[in-house]
């Protein structure tokens, strides 16, 4: 492999990982933050509006922490880091592929969970009668 530079793999794993938090479309929490989002609010609007905020909160939050490692001014110890070695990146790379493909085609993580979704719904309406 191609050297990239100090820190690149490090640097693109990591946002891949950030991103994903943030729950940026194409990315691992996308689907899952957005079908919360969207089942919670027609019947807790309010619950779900302060949901949001702390999505927001949670994104500002983690873009200032990215700014702080990666954009910021290098200290004297950044010189001692060495780059994600050749065994991190096998292991690392199927995680973000697997980060990717969830959050462009989750159906499949949707349909493992689906009967244990109406099973919990089941018991819950259920306790409603």
């Amino acid at each position: 492999m191609a050297q990239l530079g100090l820190g690149a793999w490090f640097h693109g794993f990591f946002t891949v990982a950030v991103f994903s938090a943030l729950g940026v479309p194409g990315l691992g929490s996308f689907p899952s933050e957005s079908l919360v989002f969207l089942g919670a609010f027609p019947f807790h609007r309010f619950l779900t509006v302060i949901g949001l905020g702390g999505l927001f909160l949670t994104a500002g939050y983690l873009l200032w922490m990215y700014r702080r490692v990666f954009l910021g001014r290098a200290s004297e110890n950044s010189a001692q880091i060495t780059d994600v070695t050749l065994r991190e990146q096998l292991f690392l790379v199927p995680l973000v592929l697997l980060c990717v493909l969830a959050g462009t085609y989750p159906t499949p993580l949707i349909n493992l969970a689906s009967p244990t979704i109406n099973q919990v719904l089941s018991s819950l309406n259920k306790e409603a009668k």
